[in-house]
């Protein structure tokens, strides 16, 4: 199946401080668009790296398509390619792999964390444990598995993140920053096992978000860069490694 997204917005309206509010009660909050008009389109197979400088709207993007924010406007669906034929994205048919990951159990360890989100996905306890054990092996984490997650790395954190959108075989990765906070060699293994997943076959497709422009041309087969919410270059990787310059884009990521 093809991924379509056409034309999702989204605003978002500034807080307005309390004595603000005291001082001009009648004062009206100004609205700032996340993202106005983004359309693109992913082929099975594909991955499509979204670049962009911090704040440029590319965590709200992929919350959109992950459905854990609603868009304003626009929509999002799988072509079958069917007689044109379409279907709603699934959540059940989704991997994220957020920035900001929050949502695991401190006092549980890796393995048992990953069983629990496991039974949420549909797996059976079998299958569960026997998905989680091939993935913990390429991610080389068995031997961390069972430590409390209270006591791993921001990168062994990121690490069970990873191996918890993989677990369910989704058609569809969402993986915003994946790389931060791992070391050169895990950072490598994760670019591998994700080219990897993507290129077996069965539809899969990823969407890459970074602000490190470095990473583009080594996983990802298309690109688009976005600015203040806007789509300003896209196009075929072998375009950007042609000479694409945006780093006017970038100014303020380091």
């Amino acid at each position: 199946m093809t991924l379509q997204v056409k034309n999702i917005s989204k605003r978002f309206s500034s807080f307005r401080p309390l004595y603000r509010q005291l001082l001009l009660p009648t004062g009206k909050a100004k609205d700032i668009k996340a993202l106005d008009s983004v359309s693109f389109t992913i082929e099975p197979g594909q991955i499509l790296g979204v670049a962009g400088a911090n704040g440029a709207g590319k965590t709200t993007l992929l919350r959109i398509i992950a459905d854990v924010l609603e868009k304003d406007s626009g929509s999002i669906f799988y072509l079958t390619g069917l007689c044109g034929g379409c279907e709603n994205l699934s959540r059940r048919g989704i991997g994220y792999v957020s920035s900001d990951e929050r949502s695991f159990f401190w006092r549980l360890s890796g393995r048992d964390n990953l069983l629990f989100f496991a039974r949420l996905y549909g797996l059976t306890s079998k299958h569960g444990r026997a998905r989680i054990e091939v993935l913990l092996k390429q991610f080389d984490f068995e031997k961390r598995a069972d430590d409390l997650f209270k006591n791993y790395s921001a990168g062994m954190r990121k690490k069970v993140s990873i191996i918890r959108a993989l677990m369910h075989q989704p058609s569809l990765l969402l993986l915003d920053e994946v790389t931060n906070s791992l070391d050169p060699e895990s950072t490598a293994a994760v670019k591998k096992v994700i080219r990897q997943y993507v290129s077996a076959g069965q539809g899969r497709m990823a969407i890459w978000s970074t602000h490190r422009l470095e990473e583009m041309p080594e996983i990802c087969d298309g690109f688009l860069i976005i600015d203040s919410g806007r789509i300003v270059s896209q196009g075929a990787i072998a375009d950007f490694k042609s000479g694409f310059k945006g780093e006017k884009y970038f100014a303020s990521c380091c």
